[in-house]
């Protein structure tokens, strides 16, 4: 009986470790810092995966995202007056900057 409540008890502690574990490994952007006039965006993997939470932090100012520098781990988009927007593709990023984004994969992201 001893030996069988042992045995459920590292299945259990084993279970809760990777359950806690799982949580590290799954990453979200997040906005590091940010204004009226501009959003900085933390995050891993794809850039354009920024632009909802950029879109959400620059509309309660009532303003549009427009992608304006991005490294591997970071973004910075401007919020600007939807009249001072340029035309965009690619569901809002900027054509000419969308282009700098294109060569980022071959970066290893």
């Amino acid at each position: 009986m001893r030996r069988r409540s042992a045995g459920l008890g590292s299945v259990l502690t084993g279970g809760a470790l990777s359950v806690a574990l799982t949580g590290c490994l799954t990453y979200q952007a997040h906005v590091m810092s940010g204004d009226s006039g501009q959003v900085v965006i933390q995050y891993s993997g794809d850039v354009r995966l920024t632009l909802p939470l950029a879109r959400q932090f620059c509309a309660q100012y009532e303003r549009l995202p427009e992608l304006r520098d991005s490294d591997p781990d970071s973004v910075t988009y401007a919020c600007v007056a939807p009249q001072q927007t340029r035309p965009t593709i690619n569901g809002g990023l900027n054509p000419k900057l969308t282009l700098i984004t294109d060569l980022l994969p071959a970066m290893s992201l």
